[in-house]
């Protein structure tokens, strides 16, 4: 488990994790409770919260570590550089799923505290929520790693991010009955597709690894 740590830390330092742990999901959550307490379905805005931080931060983390120039630094000079990152890149998504779970639940709780509306469903369409948010983040960075321009990084997040929030609160807000009655059928298919986008990203990842050492060795 301290390997685990240690290797997270080599992408991401102190203020990152500070961050990423604490900062941005207390003030994520307090700002989406105030608009569930008015309705219950608003708890979709945490689709776009959640878009926009995860797929921005991520730059100051793994960045470009699917593009062809990546280095990957000191991982090549050692026999275990591979397992390594693989281990970083587990810990990231494993810190990712619970860091969506933890913020979920809390608005939710926060919801059935607080508010005076119908909040029935909640949890079991959250848990669909959940599962989508991890999904669409984890696949959307497979294509944002590959850029290394911070400009073109960043035009292309904000409208990623806000773009793809957005369309999950709607369709979240219009769908919510439908949800609530076929959730389960949701939660199925989302598990599916956030393993298969977990494991397409670490080969990917791994793959570009690999190919670090051939380039280099024909130039």
């Amino acid at each position: 488990m301290k390997e685990w740590i240690v290797m997270y830390r080599c992408f991401c330092g102190k203020l990152y994790s500070f961050l990423m742990l604490f900062v941005f999901p207390i003030f994520s959550v307090a700002i989406v409770s105030i608009f569930t307490i008015i309705d219950a379905k608003f708890i979709g805005v945490l689709c776009v919260f959640l878009s926009s931080i995860e797929l921005h931060a991520d730059y100051f983390s793994y960045n470009g570590v699917t593009a062809k120039e990546y280095p990957f630094g000191i991982f090549r000079s050692g026999f275990h550089g591979e397992k390594l990152i693989e281990k970083s890149l587990k810990t990231d998504q494993i810190r990712r799923f619970v860091n969506i779970i933890v913020m979920f639940s809390a608005t939710i709780i926060l919801t059935y505290v607080t508010s005076d509306n119908d909040t029935a469903g909640l949890w079991s369409v959250g848990i669909v929520l959940i599962l989508f948010s991890y999904f669409t983040i984890t696949t959307l960075l497979i294509f944002l790693r590959k850029i290394t321009s911070q400009s073109g990084y960043y035009y292309v997040s904000f409208g990623i991010s806000a773009l793809n929030g957005t369309i999950a609160f709607f369709v979240y807000y219009g769908l919510y009955d439908l949800l609530r009655r076929t959730f389960i059928v949701w939660i199925i298919a989302l598990a599916v597709l956030s393993v298969l986008a977990t494991k397409y990203m670490l080969r990917n990842v791994l793959k570009n690894y690999e190919k670090s050492f051939h380039e280099e060795s024909a130039a």
